[in-house]
């Protein structure tokens, strides 16, 4: 039973650790950590790309370090769309 549980838990490090900063979440490929991670903690989820946070949740608000917008963005009752031009147009709902 102790050997199933060993092999539980080695297989379970392969994608997830906890730590001080809470829970960690990854993949590994070939042993090796993949470039996306994410980390849960008491008041905050990370997202991180190759080592660095490129966006996270904390205090019921989203911070993202680069957003790109590909079909359309709703912010309150302001809608913004891609045009047939290829541009932005932004109108109220």
């Amino acid at each position: 039973v102790l050997t199933l549980v060993n092999d539980e838990i080695g297989e379970r490090k392969k994608y997830m650790r906890f730590g001080v900063d809470g829970l960690e979440l990854f993949t590994t490929i070939n042993g090796q950590v993949g470039a996306f991670k994410v980390i849960l903690s008491e008041n905050r989820l990370s997202f991180y790309e190759n080592g660095n946070v490129v966006a996270y949740m904390s205090n019921n608000k989203l911070f993202i370090s680069e957003a790109e917008i590909t079909t359309s963005l709703q912010i309150g009752d302001i809608v913004g769309r891609k045009s047939s031009n290829n541009g932005f147009v932004f109108h109220k709902v």
